[in-house]
């Protein structure tokens, strides 16, 4: 009787095995709780720092743009229209920086345990996701009380947070890659992001950008996501087809930096 044949076939670096990944859905969970822990229930501190650091950043910007600058905000008290934008930018700058470093500092773990490596750089997104859900509710009830304008608009909201969490995980996942593979690229990261709080509208409107450049500055996903956000709360929401490019990065660089991620790990 002729033995009956095996076959294996070998997934391909990209593939993400879902159901493993729920096989060891507990790595996540403990190192989030791990460092939620420390810096949160262990700690009054870093509650404080959540808050108080959007404060301060938007206090200098509101003095450099608002005031100094006279930053054009469609009649928006500046403060309260930058502040949204930094949040999102604290949250992306956190993100990026957390999940870079993270493959070096697991580097003990990862060696004596196996498990999807991917846990990781999630750990790190669903801590620093903490910080921006704080942020975010706080920011929403001083706009409800004070600034509210209820339009139809505003249930486009949840839908750009998703397309905002989408780009950011991407990002973060695969800043842990290509860290992973080169392991001198924090300073290189860290000047990146740098320049990436000037190349978005984080302090300024995207309408002092010349009509000329739209196309090309909107394929920095931030733009696209920044301008819809704040036309959902302060303005009517006009749909510009330069939004279709900063989504099609977005998308990009999600499926873009969970591949690179997969093969570099």
């Amino acid at each position: 009787m002729p033995k009956k044949r095996i076959y294996i076939h070998a997934k391909p670096d990209f593939w993400i095995d879902v159901q493993e990944l729920q096989q060891y859905n507990g790595i996540f969970w403990a190192l989030w709780y791990r460092e939620a822990k420390v810096r949160y229930f262990q700690s009054i501190l870093g509650w404080i720092w959540a808050i108080f650091q959007p404060l301060v950043s938007v206090l200098v910007l509101y003095l450099v743009f608002g005031l100094g600058l006279q930053t054009p905000t469609k009649e928006v008290f500046y403060p309260i229209w930058v502040s949204i934008g930094m949040i999102c930018w604290l949250y992306t700058v956190q993100t990026c920086q957390q999940c870079a470093n993270v493959m070096l500092q697991s580097r003990h773990f990862t060696e004596k345990i196996y498990f999807p490596h991917i846990w990781l750089p999630l750990s790190k997104i669903g801590i620093t996701s903490i910080d921006f859900l704080v942020q975010m509710a706080i920011w929403l009830l001083i706009y409800i009380c004070f600034f509210a304008k209820i339009s139809l608009y505003l249930l486009f909201f949840p839908l750009i947070l998703v397309w905002f969490w989408l780009f950011v995980g991407g990002l973060g996942i695969g800043l842990a890659g290509f860290c992973n593979r080169y392991r001198d690229a924090m300073p290189l990261v860290q000047m990146l992001l740098q320049i990436g709080f000037f190349v978005s509208p984080v302090a300024y409107s995207v309408d002092i950008i010349p009509q000329k450049w739209h196309f090309l500055y909107y394929l920095n996903p931030l733009v696209g996501m920044l301008d819809m956000l704040r036309a959902c709360f302060f303005g009517n929401f006009l749909w510009k087809y330069e939004f279709l490019g900063s989504f099609l990065v977005s998308i990009f660089v999600f499926f873009g930096g969970i591949i690179y991620f997969q093969k570099k790990t």
